[in-house]
C-alpha cells in the first residue's frame, strides 16, 4: 500500500531553499496512513470480535489515544515504511530488471531446483515410510 500510494512521491523533488523535503513529507504521510489504518482496524476488531487485540495504555509507547494508537508505534511504522520506500523497493526494481534479462535461465534453474527437491522428498518418504494421510 505504501508503494502504491507514495511511490510517486519518492520520485518527486519537493524542496525549499535547496533543501529536499520529499523524505520528510513521505515519512509524515506514511505515519499518518499507518495511524489511520491502525485506528480503523482497532475499531473494526472490537466491533466484530467484541474486544481489542492490543492496548497501548499500559506500555511505554508514549502518548496514546484510547490505547488504540500510540506515538511510538506510529513513528515505528513511519521508519519501516521509509525503509520499504527508499530501500527495499529500489533494490527490488533493480533485481527485477536484472532477472528479466535472465528470465529464461532463472525459470529453468528454479524449475530444476523445485523438481529436485520434490524427488528428494519423494525418495526420502518412500525409503523411510510415511504415515502421513494423503
Amino acid at each position: 500500500m505504501i508503494l502504491l500510494l507514495f511511490g510517486w512521491l519518492r520520485r518527486r523533488k519537493i524542496g525549499v531553499l535547496g533543501l529536499s523535503l520529499t523524505p520528510l513529507i513521505s515519512f509524515l504521510a506514511i505515519c499518518l496512513l499507518a495511524t489511520v489504518l491502525e485506528l480503523g482496524a482497532s475499531y473494526l476488531v472490537e466491533r466484530f470480535l467484541g474486544h481489542t487485540l492490543w492496548d497501548y495504555r499500559y506500555t511505554n509507547y508514549g502518548p496514546t489515544f484510547e490505547g488504540r494508537i500510540a506515538l511510538r508505534s506510529s513513528l515505528q511504522f513511519g521508519v519501516m515504511g521509509m525503509v520499504v520506500l527508499y530501500g527495499v523497493e529500489p533494490l527490488l526494481v533493480r533485481a527485477l530488471k536484472w532477472f528479466r534479462s535472465k528470465a529464461v535461465i532463472g525459470y529453468w534453474c528454479v524449475s530444476v531446483l523445485l523438481e529436485g527437491l520434490f524427488l528428494i522428498d519423494l525418495i526420502y518418504h518412500i525409503c523411510h515410510g510415511s504415515n502421513a494421510a494423503w
